[in-house]
């Protein structure tokens, strides 16, 4: 083997990224370079002879690394044995050294508890040697009170502010030792104790309001300090607050003379807004604020009590005073004065309370949070002053106090009922000046009608007495029920609703809008709407039947309508919003406004029903007119043929009204749905009445005549179904127009060909050639011999007439529509 095939199958050859291609190629390198230098043709034999070569090679090479792996094997496996001998070794002395460390913990634990222990026995001792000390010097100052000798406590007094907080205290310990001890010669001793109290506060004071005046913060903070841990501090509080220009500027603060004028408790005003110089307290309470914080908090050790006392004091004595005498004043000017000055105040406070409270929040809450967490030593006989706000314990917090303030405010005007009931009475006046007009000519007119009933009664009683006809005094339009009036009283009651909102809290705030929207309901709708429409009954029913009715009555209807349309606007503006912020009582309001509305359009529909009944009776009188000779005209009478019958001239002037009427008083839909069930009882009381005139071949004509009129008057209302009922009115008038030999065709034809043929024949037999052209003979197989034989010979009364009228009007399906 040459040396390039050594280089090529040493083992470092082999390591690492190896291909065999590659090595192929290598082995064959020289072997190809040297074939291609000779000439001959190709010989294998250097090829195979290298490549053996090369291979025996790589077969030692293989044996030689397998060798070295199994050494190395033998290797790890005694270097594993040798390891886990040695884990195994310091396994256990770890275990040794962690058995001694729970050993000296242990007994680390036993001592601890014991140093506590000797500790807490030692603090024990020494808080009884403290107040024996103290209990001693307490007892040893008593006894210098008792003969007289306070020399020691001056000392401490005229000496810096430690010892003066010490002389204090010392004081009111002693005070409260004088108290307790009944011994012989104590009484003098007691006396001379509170004697000294009394110097020693009062001092304390003059040396605070000392320092207020020449604004010495750190020395009124001294003073505070020591007064309060001396007595609570109260007399330094007050004296402080006294003295700031808020109170100072709102002593005797009344409402000027003109503060609130007679236009302020009348409707239909505006709610005046808040008292000027109400507004004004609340905005300079809320500029003082942060002020009056920083002077608080750097003079009081209880800061957060101060400044509850100041508010406290600010609406109790300032705010309150000045708002009970506005109410007083407005009080005297009117129960809606008083109200709407109440609410305005009532909107202002609760707009300074919620910045008060966001104050407190922001400012109040977290100053006094910080300094409770600073360490302070506490103040005692040896000890000094703590940081400012430190010992503030004010158990409620400023937004707390300011509620209650709120509540104090108020609850004489609105506890037990009183609010709700001035706004009931208040509202109740503002609907009766509303509505007196309307009042006053309901009273007379119903005082009229009885005077009326007297007097027929009279002259029934003496034919020819002389007798006066009374009559109504006052403007007819006051009696009208006028959509203005609605409106007005749904603003007032918009006003009260708004009031309630204000005043009531959410537990009341349901009872407050039901007896409010139940007041409301009592007035409109009972009071001025149902007494409307009743009025409209009457005069109905009371009218003369001879006199053709006018239908103004049915304006009423149109108010109650258009009356029922605001109601429900304002129920859905005024009255839902407030509802969606109340949990209970919404379904009984709810329940009250459907029943409301239920019964004003039961009420209006008796008007139309009783309007109709009376044009029925008209219409019924008119066509009580009709001669017998209209339909059968003499030859003298041919000029007159152009024209209606003066019965149908009558019933289609009047009918013309009747549309004016609904037009100018109802709503389209009412309207049509009105007119509806007149033409339709018309159209029954005609049919009746065609049945009781022979007619003549020239009287055809006449006939044709009417009832072209009467379609054309019906057709005015463009009604589909009306019209209709009119065409087929047409048509069987043109029975008595056609030759006798045409009528089978023309009753096979149009709607008389949807007509049943036993109600056909009456008709028939109105000609006046029935019998003489034999009619019944042209009609054999259109109609049986006996409906051909059927007589129609009963008499109609004018009064059965009516008594028909009426009947088919109840029967007929009249409804009151919401426009």
């Amino acid at each position: 083997m040459d040396d390039h095939l050594r280089q090529l199958t040493r083992i470092e050859n082999f390591e690492g990224q190896f291909a065999v291609d590659d090595f192929i190629e290598s082995v064959s390198a020289p072997l190809l370079a040297t074939a291609r230098e000779q000439p001959h043709e190709f010989d294998p034999k250097p090829f195979i002879q290298s490549f053996e070569a090369t291979i025996d090679q790589l077969v030692g090479l293989r044996d030689g690394v397998e060798e070295h792996i199994v050494r190395l094997e033998d290797d790890e496996r005694r270097s594993s044995i040798q390891h886990s001998d040695r884990m195994n070794d310091l396994s256990a002395v770890f275990n040794d050294v962690h058995g001694m460390f729970e050993h000296l913990e242990a007994r680390i634990s036993e001592v601890g508890n014991t140093a506590i222990q000797i500790g807490e026995q030692l603090e024990t001792v020494d808080k009884q040697r403290i107040r024996a000390i103290e209990a001693r010097e307490l007892i040893e100052y008593y006894l210098e009170f008792a003969s007289q000798r306070v020399d020691r406590l001056e000392d401490l007094r005229m000496a810096g502010p430690d010892d003066q907080l010490k002389a204090a205290i010392i004081a009111r310990r002693i005070n409260a030792i004088a108290k307790d001890v009944s011994a012989e010669g104590s009484e003098k001793t007691k006396r001379a104790i509170e004697r000294y109290c009394e110097v020693l506060e009062n001092g304390f004071l003059e040396n605070f309001e000392e320092a207020m005046h020449h604004g010495d913060l750190r020395g009124m903070e001294a003073s505070a300090r020591i007064l309060h841990e001396f007595n609570g501090g109260q007399s330094c509080v007050q004296r402080y607050l006294n003295q700031r220009e808020f109170f100072l500027d709102s002593v005797d603060l009344s409402p000027p003379e003109d503060a609130i004028t007679p236009e302020a408790g009348e409707w239909p005003s505006p709610p005046p807004p808040c008292d000027p110089i109400l507004d004004d307290l609340f905005q300079r309470l809320e500029h003082q604020l942060e002020p009056e914080w920083r002077n608080i908090a750097a003079i009081f050790p209880n800061a957060g009590e101060v400044m509850q006392i100041f508010v406290q004091r600010a609406f109790t004595f300032s705010i309150q005073n000045y708002m009970v005498k506005l109410l007083n004043r407005a009080e005297a000017v009117s129960g809606l004065a008083f109200l709407r000055f109440l609410a305005s105040s009532h909107a202002r406070a609760v707009a300074s309370v919620k910045a008060i409270r966001r104050f407190d929040d922001r400012v109040v809450r977290p100053s006094i949070k910080g300094s409770a967490e600073q360490d302070g030593e506490g103040a005692s006989l040896n000890g000094g002053l703590k940081p400012a706000a430190a010992k503030d314990t004010a158990s409620a917090t400023l937004s707390a106090c300011v509620d209650r303030c709120m509540e104090d405010l108020f609850a004489p005007y609105i506890e037990n009922g009183r609010y709700l009931n001035r706004e009931r009475q208040a509202l109740s006046d503002v609907f009766a000046r509303i509505l007196k007009p309307f009042v006053e000519y309901q009273a007379e007119r119903r005082q009229v009608i009885k005077s009326r009933n007297a007097l027929m009664r009279k002259l029934k009683d003496a034919a020819g007495a002389t007798v006066e006809d009374p009559h109504i005094t006052l403007p007819e339009e006051n009696g009208w029920v006028r959509k203005s009036t609605v409106v007005r009283m749904l603003l007032v009651h918009a006003e009260a609703m708004g009031r309630c909102a204000e005043m009531a809290t959410s537990q009341e705030l349901p009872k407050y809008v039901e007896a409010i929207y139940k007041l409301l309901i009592e007035q409109v709708n009972v009071n001025y709407i149902d007494a409307g429409l009743d009025a409209a009954l009457e005069d109905l029913e009371m009218a003369d039947s001879k006199i053709e009715p006018n239908l103004k009555e049915l304006s009423v209807v149109r108010s109650a309508n258009r009356a029922a349309l605001l109601e429900q606007k304002h129920f859905k503006q005024a009255i839902m919003p407030i509802l969606s912020r109340m949990s209970v009582g919404t379904r009984e309001i709810i329940m009250a406004q459907r029943a409301t509305l239920s019964e004003l359009e039961e009420k209006a529909n008796k008007v139309m029903n009783k309007a109709i009944d009376a044009i029925v009776a008209w219409l019924l009188l008119s066509l009580a007119k009709q001669k017998k000779k209209d339909f059968q005209p003499r030859d003298q009478d041919l000029d007159l043929m152009s024209l209606a019958t003066p019965a149908c001239n009558q019933c289609i002037e009047y009918l013309r009204k009747v549309q004016d009427s609904a037009s100018d008083f109802l709503d389209p839909q009412n309207g049509e749905a009105f007119f509806t069930e007149v033409g339709v009882t018309f159209h029954s009381l005609l049919l009746d009445h065609f049945k009781k005139f022979t007619i003549s071949a020239t009287g055809a004509l006449v006939l044709s005549k009417d009832i072209a009129k009467y379609q054309e008057v019906v057709d005015r209302c463009k009604i589909p179904s009306l019209s209709e009922r009119f065409e087929m009115l047409r048509e069987l008038g043109n029975v008595f127009l056609v030759k006798p030999e045409i009528l089978r065709s023309l009753l096979s034809e149009g709607y008389l060909a949807k007509i049943e043929r036993r109600s056909l024949v009456p008709f028939l037999k109105m000609r006046e050639d029935w019998s003489s052209a034999r009619i019944d003979q042209l009609l054999r197989g259109y109609a049986t011999d006996a409906e051909l034989a059927a007589t129609d010979d009963k008499k109609v009364t004018a009064a059965d007439k009516l008594r028909l009228g009426a009947k088919t009007v109840a029967n007929a399906t009249r409804a009151f529509t919401k426009g």
